[in-house]
């Protein structure tokens, strides 16, 4: 959902983007914040589900979709 639906190069965005997200969060949020790691790893999560949601509000063909995807029989 994230890269786009029906697109390799989406597929393979959204992968590399998530994947950074979560090497990134892992060690810097237990620094930055004063949380303990289950918290942490909590928050990692909470957070990826917002993103998802706004994602799908603005952007619901995913960050490299094409709009005309989504219509049925147009």
């Amino acid at each position: 959902m994230l890269g786009g639906a029906g697109s390799n190069a989406g597929t393979v965005l959204g992968t590399i983007i998530f994947l950074a997200y979560d090497s990134l969060t892992r060690f810097l949020l237990p620094q930055i914040a004063f949380l303990d790691q289950s918290q942490a790893g909590a928050f990692r999560v909470m957070i990826i589900g917002l993103i998802l949601m706004v994602l799908m509000v603005w952007r619901p063909q995913g960050i490299l979709g094409k709009k005309e995807e989504l219509t049925l029989g147009r």
